[in-house]
């Protein structure tokens, strides 16, 4: 979704992202300047708490729904994922509707114990319970109310599931920006391998650090490096097995230090 905005920006577009006080402090590294932020949260730290957390997607469910954007039918309003409230207020908005489908849910009777496994418990299944319930509800009101459903060759088939109609769903393939990797000349090699990306425990990183304490008995001296918004919470866990000095956490990065750190490998 961000790069989808910035070569929006660059061909003069005219950007509104509505977004969180953190998701506004996370975008403005990487975004060119000029952008307008409509913030509908402050929160700094998301909450820990179910409760808590369900009460800040209804506050964003509601302030998304208040904000007023005069749009016109040309005008492209672009959901970055299929939580509700970043669907909902669509419903509520004029403009051509376009959802991208990154992700899919779990089935509900797994729960999350550094992977997905099969077992009841409750707290932990309510949530996965949610997410899938989330997850139904979003793609039934898009699949009434918006125009176009961007896909992975990996959620496809889940699109057509839910009966899209084949006309409005676009196969999308991850993109390299060439020119900013070649303006980054070459580095000393310093990693052995590196993790890339917002943390979300579908992506297996407590699987990596599990992983990498194998190819370290094998090879004492190899180096990971973990990018990305979320990899700071692997700290403790990481120090605690005494792993600090092969496994390396950089946290959010801009682009350019991405570029600089992927050439270290």
């Amino acid at each position: 979704a961000l790069e989808i905005c910035k070569r929006f920006a660059e061909r003069g577009a005219e950007i509104v992202i509505v977004t969180s006080k953190l998701g506004m402090m996370n975008f403005s590294k990487i975004m060119p300047k000029g952008i307008r932020y409509i913030i509908t949260t402050h929160e700094e730290v998301p909450p820990k708490s179910l409760i808590g957390l369900i009460m800040l997607y209804l506050k964003r469910i509601i302030k998304g729904i208040m904000i007023k954007l005069t749009t016109t039918d040309s005008d492209i309003l672009f959901a970055s994922s299929n939580f509700l409230p970043d669907i909902i207020p669509l419903m509520f908005k004029g403009g051509r509707k376009v959802l991208i489908l990154h992700m899919v849910p779990p089935n509900p009777i797994y729960v999350y114990r550094g992977h997905y496994v099969k077992r009841i418990i409750l707290r932990d299944n309510i949530r996965t319970l949610l997410y899938f319930i989330n997850h139904i509800v979003s793609m039934l009101l898009f699949r009434i109310y918006g125009d176009f459903l961007l896909v992975l060759p990996t959620t496809i088939d889940e699109a057509m599931r839910f009966r899209f109609p084949r006309d409005k769903i676009c196969i999308t393939f991850n993109g390299v920006d060439l020119a900013s990797i070649n303006a980054i000349s070459s580095q000393q090699k310093e990693y052995d391998a590196c993790w890339l990306g917002r943390v979300h425990p579908q992506k297996g990183v407590d699987d990596l650090i599990d992983i990498w304490e194998k190819v370290l008995k094998n090879i004492p001296i190899a180096k990971l490096i973990l990018i990305g918004a979320g990899t700071e919470n692997y700290k403790e866990i990481i120090q605690k097995r005494k792993l600090q000095a092969n496994i390396i956490i950089k946290g959010y990065v801009s682009e350019e230090e991405k570029y600089v750190l992927l050439k270290k490998l």
